[in-house]
């Protein structure tokens, strides 16, 4: 099965929390029309920013630099959504800007949840209880083969 999305990034700046006559760059990624922001921890003065290229304009030092930065968080995005599909995640914007900022999102499975159900259900559980849960997992594992040619399932919030 494939997984089609849309992915799609941004720069814009955020004109309702200037100070100082400046105003933060933030990113929005967007995949399937959901959105992720994030501050770039940039500040730059609202009249050097075109909003049609998602740039500073000008060719000072300053916008060189700013435009050079963008440059490289455009590319870092663009490679964590890369790592995601090669890794055969699910791709999501929140997932994209966890990957750029380091903050990955550990995915549970359901072997892990049956294996961390039973261990702590042993000492609470009869053994009978417990061999008939380890026979339904066996039983899930072999439906999960069968049906949808899967090892194990990605468990999602």
């Amino acid at each position: 099965m494939k997984n089609r999305s849309t992915f799609s990034l941004i720069f814009w700046i955020y004109s309702s929390r200037s100070k100082n006559n400046k105003v933060p760059i933030y990113a929005r990624i967007t995949v399937d029309g959901n959105r992720a922001n994030f501050s770039l921890k940039r500040r730059i003065p609202a009249e050097n920013w075109e909003a049609s290229r998602g740039m500073m304009k000008g060719t000072r030092q300053e916008s060189k630099l700013v435009n050079k930065y963008l440059d490289q968080v455009r590319s870092n995005i663009y490679s964590a959504y890369e790592d995601l599909l090669s890794e055969h995640k699910m791709i999501t914007a929140q997932a994209i800007k966890n990957r750029y900022l380091g903050k990955d999102i550990f995915y549970r499975s359901l072997k892990d949840l049956f294996e961390y159900h039973n261990e702590i259900s042993k000492q609470s559980l009869s053994s009978r209880t417990l061999k008939h849960y380890k026979v339904t997992q066996r039983y899930l594992y072999k439906f999960l083969s069968a049906k949808f040619s899967l090892n194990d399932y990605r468990l999602i919030d």
